[in-house]
């Protein structure tokens, strides 16, 4: 499916929550993490964007579902770009970044392995690209990707331009 670039710019960013720019799962069965972000993004040097302070807006508008059994840890979702001129490679952990009003989760005993048999976990995301992955403030052209309890999403060009 082919979105409009400009709904990108709507997209909620850093958000856990499903958008127009979403992935979408006809299967239940599927197991993995799909990917789906602007063909360009524009940025102006010196400015910024989102109470993160990134240079550029940069949605990656995922989904991913797996099974429980097979997804014991929790590592962080991994953020990866590769500049396809300079074959440099960039990545960051897309973590919580205010967590100051947080509490903690209460604790909870182990669920037996016999109840999560058969089960899957899902949900959707819109990290902004640039407040997890320490890229330079210049055009370039990335392969992006995800990778998120040992899936690799779909690989997805992003070209980076001055202006607008």
């Amino acid at each position: 499916m082919t979105i409009d670039q400009e709904t990108f710019l709507t997209v909620p960013l850093n958000s856990y929550e499903k958008n127009p720019c979403s992935p979408s799962v006809q299967n239940l069965s599927w197991r993995g993490i799909l990917i789906q972000a602007p063909q360009q993004v524009h940025f102006k040097p010196g400015k910024t964007v989102g109470m993160y302070g990134a240079f550029a807006a940069i949605p990656i508008c995922g989904f991913y579902l797996f099974d429980i059994s097979k997804s014991p840890y929790q590592a962080p979702m991994c953020l990866y770009a590769i500049d396809k001129k300079h074959d440099k490679r960039y990545w960051g952990n897309v973590v919580e970044l205010n967590t100051s009003s947080r509490e903690p989760d209460p604790e909870e005993a182990p669920i037996p392995d016999s109840a999560l048999e058969g089960k899957a976990v899902g949900g959707y995301f819109n990290p902004n690209l640039a407040d997890f992955v320490k890229l330079p403030e210049e055009p370039a052209l990335y392969d992006v990707y995800v990778e998120y309890m040992g899936y690799k999403s779909n690989i997805v060009p992003i070209e980076i331009m001055k202006g607008k």
